[in-house]
């Protein structure tokens, strides 16, 4: 083999190299935007069940009680309550690595849009939930 047809070989396995990671990260991305939307999803229906728990209330509706009504953490998640009324409530979820490091779910029009944003720890309970079980 020469130099040439080394340097050829070379050449190409760098180029695909080069492609396949830029389609990894690609991936990497929409898994977590995934994470984070299953994650939103599953919220939902934790507040609906707190929702009918509550005199048909979301209101006081805290991060810790969503666990009384079946969500489940998902590792790397972050998840936030970020306003809770009566009957309307706005979720957000956080990961580093997605496409946007925040998505929010507005109960009000029922869409999970990708935003600007950070969570915080859950806080502790202090919410009106009741615990099932």
């Amino acid at each position: 083999m020469t130099l040439i047809e080394l340097l050829v070989v070379v050449a190409v396995i760098g180029v695909l190299s080069a492609t396949g990671f830029a389609r990894w990260i690609q991936y990497r991305r929409q898994a977590v935007d995934a994470q984070m939307r299953a994650s939103l999803s599953a919220a939902r229906y934790a507040m609906e069940g707190f929702f009918d728990d509550n005199d048909n209330s979301y209101a006081n509706a805290q991060e810790l009680d969503l666990d009384d009504y079946g969500y489940r953490d998902t590792v790397g998640v972050g998840i936030n309550i970020v306003s809770a009324g009566p009957t309307d409530y706005v979720l957000r979820t956080c990961a580093s690595g997605g496409s946007f490091s925040a998505f929010e779910l507005d109960s009000r029009t029922a869409t999970i849009v990708g935003v600007s944003g950070t969570c915080f720890p859950k806080r502790a309970r202090g919410g009106k939930g009741k615990k099932k079980g």
